[in-house]
């Protein structure tokens, strides 16, 4: 049995390190949260972020794959925008502008993969990054921001609602090679 100056003593311990735990934690929300364009040293970050969004598995993805993935991406007009806080990556997107052939030629533009990390979500990081998207596409003279979000994803859905995105068509998916069609 703990002596009750050492109990104290203890209890003034445990306080001041958890007094000290959230301190580091408002800091790190104190912290402007950043955007920039992403670079290929990025790409293990990001693809460790969308397992951890839940839109990769692990090792789903593999480097090289990426890498080509990468490649092929900006070759198509593609940039992927991050979102940080300090040195944390918290969220991450891919933004497509594309030339169309209706409409006198307008541009259109393609969100996918929007990642926000779990445990950065309820802080603004999806919606900077949408606002990010939705300014570049508007630079561009796009006509419209396509995306396109899983049917069982009520939480992407809900946040999209709420930055006042309009529901408009369907979203279809070519089964993957070698699985029969629905």
């Amino acid at each position: 049995m703990k002596k009750p100056l050492q109990a104290l003593q203890d209890l003034k311990d445990r306080t001041r390190a958890r007094v000290q735990q959230h301190q580091a934690q408002r800091r790190r929300h104190e912290e402007p949260l950043a955007l920039r364009l992403a670079t290929a040293e990025d790409l293990p970050a990001v693809l460790a972020l969308l397992v951890a969004a839940g839109l990769d598995q692990p090792r789903e993805t593999s480097p090289e794959q990426a890498r080509r993935s990468w490649a092929q991406l900006h070759t198509h007009g593609g940039e992927v925008w991050l979102a940080e806080r300090g040195s944390s990556l918290l969220g991450a997107l891919t933004l497509f502008v594309l030339p169309l052939l209706a409409r006198g030629g307008v541009p259109g533009a393609l969100v996918e993969d929007v990642a926000v990390h779990p445990l950065a979500r309820g802080q603004g990081v999806g919606r900077a990054l949408m606002n990010q998207a939705t300014e570049r596409a508007r630079a561009a003279g796009a006509c419209k921001l396509a995306l396109s979000s899983g049917q069982k994803r009520s939480g992407a859905h809900a946040f999209y609602d709420r930055l006042s995105h309009v529901r408009h068509g369907r979203s279809l998916q070519l089964p993957a090679a070698g699985e029969p069609a629905a």
